[in-house]
């Protein structure tokens, strides 16, 4: 048997599939964000060592090119590093 078409029935389907989407784009989001943010305290932290971008970058397998970014922003805080506001600074761009 043929059910008859309901539009408030598929509305309610489409519009549960997009939230779906949506949350997961936004879970991937903010996982994307928190490694970002990580990797930054990590920097920072061996930055205060007085620690070089290669050695970082062999220190935390990394690619020179990504933690030369983050060193150039951190450059601007520097000596204390404060890699909250570096983070907000690169996540910004």
């Amino acid at each position: 048997m043929l059910e008859e078409y309901d539009e408030k029935k598929v509305r309610r389907y489409l519009r549960k599939e997009a939230r779906e989407e949506g949350r997961k784009e936004g879970i991937a989001q903010g996982i994307n964000t928190g490694m970002e943010r990580k990797l930054v305290d990590l920097i920072c932290r061996k930055l205060r060592k007085g620690k070089g971008v290669k050695a970082i970058a062999e220190e935390l397998e990394e690619e020179p090119e990504a933690i030369e970014r983050i060193c150039q922003a951190a450059q601007e805080f520097a000596s204390d590093y404060d890699s909250e506001l570096i983070a907000e600074k690169l996540l910004g761009e």
